[in-house]
């Protein structure tokens, strides 16, 4: 269980999926909130289609799924009781990225070259 900068956030979010051949999953929670307690999001490429997914899936029962069609749509949804993910970030918690250790994946991923990252021009990320 381990708490990442934005910065972090957005980096690990911004990986080329098609170029890595990957998808992101990230299992999280929300700190002393009974209401999100086995959160997930993530990113994926659509086979079919090519054009990548991104998607919450908050509550077990699948009423609190949410698809995006990027990035900054996804962080900007105001879908935590009227609070977007960039609003609530620091309460979030992650058990797992890709189901393994938060510390070991961010450093994979964070340690390659991300191409699409200078094309994220709707925050500055001070300290992440």
């Amino acid at each position: 269980m381990t708490k990442i900068s934005f910065g972090d956030f957005i980096r690990l979010m911004s990986d080329d999926i098609r170029k890595n051949k990957s998808s992101i999953e990230v299992s999280f929670y929300l700190e002393d909130c009974s209401k999100y307690t086995d959160c997930w999001l993530g990113r994926q490429l659509n086979k079919e289609t090519g054009e990548i997914l991104y998607w919450y899936g908050l509550i077990s029962d699948g009423s609190g799924a949410y698809d995006y069609k990027n990035l900054e749509e996804m962080i900007s949804a105001k879908i935590f009781d009227g609070k977007s993910l960039e609003e609530i970030w620091d309460f979030v918690i992650l058990n797992s990225i890709n189901a393994t250790d938060v510390e070991e994946m961010l450093e994979l991923f964070l340690n390659r070259r991300v191409d699409s990252i200078n094309d994220l021009k709707f925050h500055d990320f001070k300290g992440g």
